[in-house]
């Protein structure tokens, strides 16, 4: 009886420290968009449960080759980017019961296909590193899509001229009737008439060249663009007020001045910056947009 007894004791205390070693910690990696081309980019965001936990840690991602690494939200913490080893480190990690951090992958390949992103999350629990391994994510390559050009292509129309059927042999446009004058002063007429026709068909081709131009570059102007509003204040600001933040730029409505960071053509990457320009104090940051310089 007491064997059994000790063998149920060792074997709770066996449990018990198994629960212990167990890390409570969960990270886990998003990647958006998950397919891209060439020369565009993805945000992965790192979201960690701490589940009680503080102290360090620190974040390291593998980055695949011919991506670039760029800060856009650190959490605190300090981003290092490397011999492609991305750091970030926390001497203490940031308060809450989760935080979230966040950078972009440039792709500056030519070549198409799948990349994996893979990494580690160390942090110390009750005086030992402990490490958490990430599960891997995929980050797909497509070639640029010829339709997707921005070079205009102009379809000019083919113009038409009235064929001129020959009205005979040699002899028989010999006339000696003195009233063949006429007919040949006609016949000059019509042939003027060809000429203006076709100068007048060129003409039109020209106006729809242009006018496809113009309307090709009143769509480009006409497009969308995505900005990350910051404030509104009293006066002008001194830019370094607004740390890295990109493209920072105001607009000044009566009195008052709307500073703005960002000009983006897609939706994602701004809204990628709003967690950006929190984490530098501008809290109440938030999406806007515009077409044809004006906010819609």
């Amino acid at each position: 009886m007491r064997g059994k007894m000790s063998k149920i004791c060792a074997f709770l205390a066996f449990l018990i420290g198994l629960t212990s070693s167990v890390s409570a910690i969960t990270v886990e990696r998003k990647v958006f968009p998950d397919e891209i081309r060439q020369g565009q980019s993805v945000v992965v965001t790192i979201t960690v449960k701490k589940e009680g936990e503080e102290g360090f840690a620190k974040l390291m991602e593998n980055i695949p080759a011919d991506f670039k690494a760029e800060e856009m939200n650190s959490a605190t913490g300090n981003f290092i980017c490397e011999d492609g080893k991305l750091r970030i480190i926390w001497l203490t990690m940031p308060d809450g019961e989760s935080f979230r951090a966040e950078y972009k992958l440039v792709y500056q390949g030519s070549s198409s296909g799948s990349f994996d992103l893979g990494g580690k999350f160390y942090y110390v629990k009750e005086g030992k590193r402990t490490e958490y391994n990430l599960t891997s994510s995929s980050v797909r390559i497509v070639e640029k899509s010829k339709s997707n050009t921005n070079d205009e292509v102009v379809v000019v129309p083919p113009i038409t001229t009235k064929a001129i059927e020959p009205k005979g042999n040699d002899d028989a446009s010999i006339d000696t009737d003195p009233t063949s004058g006429k007919e040949s002063s006609e016949e000059i007429s019509n042939g003027d008439k060809e000429n203006i026709d076709n100068s007048e068909a060129k003409t039109d081709s020209k106006e729809i060249i242009e006018t496809k131009v113009k309307t090709e570059k009143e769509t480009i102007k006409s497009e969308v663009v995505f900005k990350v509003q910051l404030g509104v204040f009293s006066s002008e600001k001194d830019l370094e007020v607004f740390g890295n933040l990109p493209d920072v730029h105001f607009i000044k409505v009566g009195n008052l001045y709307k500073y703005y960071s960002g000009k983006f053509s897609s939706e994602y990457e701004a809204r990628s910056n709003i967690e950006k320009a929190k984490s530098n104090g501008f809290t109440g940051a938030f999406l806007v947009r515009f077409k044809d310089g004006k906010r819609i």
